[in-house]
């Protein structure tokens, strides 16, 4: 081969190399586009027990974990509906209810165990009631039928051996409690924090706790099972967020509950009476809760004994496999971190 001919094969190699080049950085940014996801919307309401997600983004913890989040917060009973269209990624929620929604079809996967209410969940009565035993032939409310609230009472109620045959029930939402109990619609209802703490102020007694019942209430993270599968590290992210969130909670009180509060709209000593009526399991307390076990505070032991509930109630007809809600991998993987 002549210098010439030599000449014109390496133009034309480097030109061809150019095209490569210029072809093979188009696919990589085309591929980089793909994965650039909108913020992962989480709604929850103002519940001071989960509150801490606040702290996660206030202290940019999200943004050190390399992943958006976009907080919403309104009441459950409009985040619910907004969960259901598809409107939402994920929610703060009450476990029963998250079952509930799941038996309906609304495919979910529970990924971290957020709090187990203590005091901070309760029954809220007239101040003339010293006990339970007292609402006989009384009017009592819960925020829904057969969602956690409405379990809780129940149970509530038939340990000092009440009943639906010797007690009405009403429908009251949380934050309408104390003014339905001071027009006389009720005379007790279920409520959490900080109703309870208002409630107390006014002169109404508080009748039942939520640690009474070990396990009837807990306060889970769930997300749609496609988010689950199309984003997974971020959804990681946001667990081990919530996790370094509590641990500053823990070590940094006044500040955490500062921060919370000011989010939230609710006042410091409102927070911190919330925060006090909660157990918050963190990543270890995750991993029991997320183990096979008959134990209240197990997923499976709390939900398999609300499954009965409805199935007793002719709401399922057969109980479902909780391991198809229940996804544990992203607490597991913490745990090894």
């Amino acid at each position: 081969m002549n210098k010439k001919n030599k000449y014109i094969v390496s133009i034309l190699i480097i030109v061809v190399a150019g095209v490569f080049f210029q072809l093979m950085n188009k696919q990589e940014n085309n591929q980089h586009q793909k994965i650039v996801h909108p913020p992962i919307r989480i709604a929850l309401n103002d519940f001071p027990g989960f509150a801490y997600i606040y702290i996660a983004e206030k202290k940019d913890i999200f943004k050190k974990n390399g992943v958006q989040v976009e907080i919403i917060q309104k009441p459950a009973t409009e985040y619910y509906e907004l969960y259901k269209n598809k409107q939402l990624d994920g929610i703060f929620v009450i476990y029963n209810n998250v079952i509930d929604m799941f038996v309906n079809g609304v495919d979910s996967k529970v990924v971290y165990v957020l709090d187990y209410s203590n005091t901070g969940d309760g029954i809220i009565g007239k101040s003339e009631f010293t006990s339970l035993a007292d609402l006989e032939g009384s009017v009592v409310s819960f925020d829904g039928f057969n969602n956690a609230s409405h379990v809780y009472v129940l149970k509530a109620l038939s340990a000092v051996g009440l009943n639906e045959s010797n007690t009405s029930f009403e429908v009251v939402a949380v934050n309408n409690v104390l003014t339905a109990i001071k027009d006389g619609k009720i005379d007790a209802g279920y409520a959490w924090e900080p109703e309870l703490s208002k409630g107390v102020a006014k002169g109404y007694k508080l009748l039942s706790t939520a640690g009474d019942i070990p396990g009837s209430i807990t306060d889970v993270l769930a997300f749609h099972g496609q988010i689950v599968k199309e984003r997974p590290d971020e959804i990681q992210a946001i667990v081990k967020s919530l996790e370094e969130a509590l641990v500053f909670l823990k070590s940094n009180r006044d500040e955490a509950i500062s921060i919370m509060s000011e989010a939230s709209g609710i006042s410091i000593e409102e927070m911190a009476n919330g925060i006090s009526g909660v157990i918050h399991p963190g990543v270890d307390g995750n991993s029991i809760a997320m183990s096979r076990s008959s134990s209240s505070s197990s997923l499976y032991g709390s939900g398999d004994y609300f499954l009965q509930f409805l199935l007793s109630r002719g709401q399922v007809i057969t109980i479902p496999n909780l391991e198809q809600l229940i996804d544990p991998s992203f607490v597991h993987r913490l745990k090894k971190e």
